[in-house]
């Protein structure tokens, strides 16, 4: 269970929720969801948070400092797989700076030795 803002989400119940908003462009939630993402760290999301981290908005470009990406990168971190490894390093040849940075830190600050399990499409 996760405590986000005194909300309980059951783990589960709510992937396909963040999926579906994951690929919506009609909100500019967008840093809100990465927010959830982040706290949440699946395994089950790791498509996703990449998807998310790379998908262009329009609202977007005014965020100059990639919050978006940069939240991805945490989740991705904090999931601590070999394929979340595997998206974090495809992050750090971004041609974005600060996005680049963002995975680097991630890549050094974990050991990605956690189990992958099945991802959601």
């Amino acid at each position: 269970m996760i405590i986000i803002r005194d909300y309980y989400l059951e783990d589960d119940s709510f992937n396909e929720l963040l999926i579906k908003l994951a690929c919506d462009k009609r909100h500019h939630q967008h840093e809100d969801l990465a927010f959830l993402l982040e706290k949440k760290h699946s395994p089950k999301l790791i498509n996703r948070v990449y998807d998310l981290a790379v998908m262009e908005f329009d609202y977007k470009k005014e965020d100059e400092f990639f919050n978006i990406a940069r939240k991805c990168t945490y989740a991705l971190g904090y999931t601590n797989t070999p394929k979340a490894k595997e998206k974090l390093e495809l992050l750090a040849k971004n041609e974005n700076e600060l996005i680049r940075e963002y995975a680097i830190k991630q890549l050094n600050r974990h050991d990605f030795t956690d189990k992958d399990v099945e991802e959601q499409d």
